[in-house]
């Protein structure tokens, strides 16, 4: 029986390389030689891409400048930390971008609003939640959950359906 096996899979073998299909780097440049299409070695499932929180805090004094009084990016564990660390790895999953929206969001402060970044929510890059100014410092914060390009549009307008509403 061994031996019946090897035999087919030599066989197999053959037949490969005579179409010159022998590996993988073969398979790609017979196709790459067929089209003149760029060739997609790898993509990522929508779901699993680098989902990104941003947060942005607003002061009185800010505000009377027109801008923000510091901005940046969520980890995993909730950590805002400003766009000056930009050594470190802010890309997350979906769930983990959400539990991190949670950890992040300030506990004296009640939510205000939740809007999309495009009023067509199949065309939203973003969605943001904003907070009720600190009762004590004057201070707002608002939360971003950044929506990756892989996403297509049917899924981003349920994902704001779903966050939005």
């Amino acid at each position: 029986m061994d031996s019946e096996l090897k035999a087919k899979v030599d066989a197999l073998r053959a037949r490969r390389e005579a179409r010159g299909m022998a590996d993988p780097l073969n398979r790609l440049r017979a196709v790459m030689a067929e089209s003149s299409a760029p060739v997609i070695l790898e993509k990522r499932a929508p779901f699993r891409s680098a989902w990104r929180v941003t947060w942005e805090r607003v002061t009185p004094e800010s505000a009377e400048h027109g801008d923000a009084e510091a901005r940046g990016f969520v980890d995993r564990d909730g950590f805002r930390s400003r766009l000056e660390h930009k050594n470190r790895d802010y890309a997350l999953t979906l769930r983990e971008a959400l539990e991190a929206v949670k950890e992040s969001s300030p506990t004296r402060a009640s939510l205000s609003y939740v809007e999309a970044s495009d009023s067509v929510a199949s065309g939203a890059r973003w969605i943001t939640w904003g907070f009720s100014p600190d009762y004590s410092t004057g201070d707002s914060l608002s939360l971003s959950l950044h929506i990756p390009e892989t996403v297509s549009g049917p899924s981003r307008a349920r994902l704001v359906r779903l966050l939005c509403n």
